[in-house]
């Protein structure tokens, strides 16, 4: 197929000259690779085909410097990559409860996994390598949310403002009666 780049659509189709459609999703690259090879072979003696995604996307929601799908130049993306890909974890992101949502082909339905990034052995996981629009869910942690409100002195003013205020209201309310 040369330097060709053809387009997987929505219902999972490519669309080939001569040899047709051909539907691929829930293929692996090999054996969508192995397909077309078989079905070349009709028209040519050696077929050499390479299968490429060009477009690898990913979301990476939740408690992230830049929440979003990411596209990636790269096929083979860990998880600590994808989530740089997000900007990174905020400071108050629970490390140890990071969820990765996969769809199953094989189930129908969604598939959701923990991760803890605090582990070593987060690299051994099946899910330690990202796929093609995996989501990636970083949970708050609540209590380091609790921590940073309590030591966060603008918010604290605020509500010490917001507390005179109300005092203040409810005393005028009062002597107007």
């Amino acid at each position: 197929l040369g330097d060709n780049e053809y387009i997987v659509n929505d219902e999972g189709n490519i669309v080939f000259p001569v040899i047709g459609t051909i539907y691929c999703r829930g293929m692996s690259k090999e054996q969508l690779r192995g397909d077309l090879e078989k079905r070349l072979k009709l028209y040519i003696t050696d077929p050499l085909v390479s299968i490429k995604l060009t477009n690898f996307n990913i979301s990476v929601l939740g408690d992230v410097k830049s929440p979003g799908q990411k596209t990636s130049t790269t096929e083979k993306l860990n998880i600590f990559q994808a989530l740089a890909l997000g900007g990174d974890l905020n400071d108050s992101a629970n490390r140890t409860n990071i969820k990765l949502i996969r769809y199953s082909e094989e189930i129908g339905k969604d598939v959701v996994t923990s991760l803890d990034l605090s582990e070593a052995s987060v690299v051994n996981s099946p899910y330690y390598y990202v796929q093609q629009n995996d989501i990636i869910y970083v949970e708050p942690d609540k209590n380091k949310q609790i921590s940073a409100n309590m030591t966060n002195p603008n918010r604290n003013l605020a509500l010490q403002i917001a507390g005179v205020v109300m005092g203040l209201v409810t005393f005028i309310i009062a002597i107007t009666k």
